[in-house]
């Protein structure tokens, strides 16, 4: 017997769920109202699948608005303009901050972190992407400085007291209680680290 499998994904079509929210007045002159469903909060809206393939494709692969609105069309046959895009990820952005501020602590409570800057244009003017990151964890802010009031909008290295790994700029020692200022990777296999 021979066996050949073929994996693939079913026909995907947008769905629509229509809610009609029932308002009455009662003989006695009372007004009822139903409520709509949790999360269903304007006439037309996207859903939480759909919003969450924008916020993918455009911050976790970086197709720029454009783009990931022209994916949605071209996948779903889903029009989505590019206002949308940034709306979408401007909600999803909102309901961070928790998560944000664990990912700060578990980074700052680290023995060993790594840090690391690079500059980039926002809206034509140079700002500086800080990173921190763990084996586990990963925390990328961009702020308009690359000295230490970006590093301090970061929120992690003013509480870190572990072992900063980092390309010996400078500003990473000021920040670094301990003095610490470089560490390599020996063989070319970074768990093997030396000071």
């Amino acid at each position: 017997m021979e066996r050949r499998q073929v994996f693939d994904l079913p026909p995907i079509k947008v769905r629509v769920t229509e809610h009609r929210l029932v308002t009455r007045r009662c003989g006695c002159g009372q007004v009822s109202a139903a409520a709509a469903p949790d999360g269903v909060n304007a006439p037309v809206q996207y859903g939480p699948r759909i919003t969450a393939i924008i916020v993918y494709l455009y911050m976790g692969q970086f197709l720029s608005k454009k783009r990931t609105a022209q994916a949605l069309s071209e996948l779903f046959g889903t029009p989505v303009s590019e206002g949308t895009v940034a709306a979408a990820t401007r909600r999803a952005s909102g309901g961070l901050m928790g998560f944000l501020e664990l990912v700060r602590g578990r980074i700052a409570a680290s023995p060993v972190a790594h840090f690391d800057e690079t500059g980039f244009r926002v809206e034509g003017k140079l700002h500086w992407v800080h990173s921190a990151s763990t084996g586990k964890y990963s925390l990328i802010t961009v702020h308009r400085r690359r000295g230490m009031k970006g590093m301090d909008h970061a929120g992690v290295l003013p509480d870190f007291a572990g072992v900063a790994v980092h390309d010996a700029w400078p500003c990473h020692d000021n920040r670094v209680s301990h003095g610490w200022t470089k560490i390599g990777i020996a063989d070319g296999d970074p768990e093997r680290l030396y000071l």
